[in-house]
């Protein structure tokens, strides 16, 4: 509450993903990556987790690990 007024926060969904990728012909990296967009909802966040692995990736690259989280909208 600020001054007398009851502040709304808003949450939003980010998609994040543990990706890993070559480096080399032996060698490998994995990095943690969010997703550009945010979403309203969870569905939506999921729906696009599954295209960013099916569509978006290199060839060179794959989503170990993914899943949406709850955040404040800042």
């Amino acid at each position: 509450m600020k001054d007398g007024k009851v502040l709304e926060v808003l949450m939003i969904y980010k998609a994040m993903a543990l990706v890993c990728f070559m480096t080399s012909a032996t060698d490998h990296k994995c990095e943690t990556r969010f997703y550009h967009k945010t979403f309203d909802d969870l569905q939506s966040c999921e729906t696009t987790l599954i295209r960013w692995r099916l569509y978006e990736l290199k060839n060179t690259e794959k989503i170990v690990l993914n899943d949406c989280v709850l955040s404040n909208n800042t």
